[in-house]
């Protein structure tokens, strides 16, 4: 077998998205919105998302920290499929 570099693009492995990133937190074995947090005041620091939703994507955390997002905020998103699951890679705030 012999791999080589190329430089086509299987664009069925691809994906854009935009809409609202939605923050996640966890708490032991609860899982919080960041909008429940800011509502019911509950005391879990909203500058530390565990992971995030944009529709049915989930948002790793080390991109949110990378992206400084500490809020649901509008962005535009860009998905890969590895085989087993759809992954977001690239995160723009529009």
């Amino acid at each position: 077998m012999k791999v080589e570099l190329t430089s086509e693009i299987k664009s069925s492995l691809l994906k854009n998205t935009t809409g609202e990133l939605k923050l996640k937190y966890k708490d032991g074995s609860l899982t919080y919105d960041y909008d429940e947090i800011i509502d019911d005041q509950i005391d879990i620091d909203i500058r530390r998302p565990d992971f995030a939703f944009i529709n049915d994507y989930c948002v790793p955390k080390y991109l949110l920290e990378k992206n400084n997002i500490t809020s649901n905020t509008e962005v535009k998103v860009n998905i890969l499929f590895n085989g087993e699951k759809w992954n977001v890679y690239k995160i723009e705030k529009i």
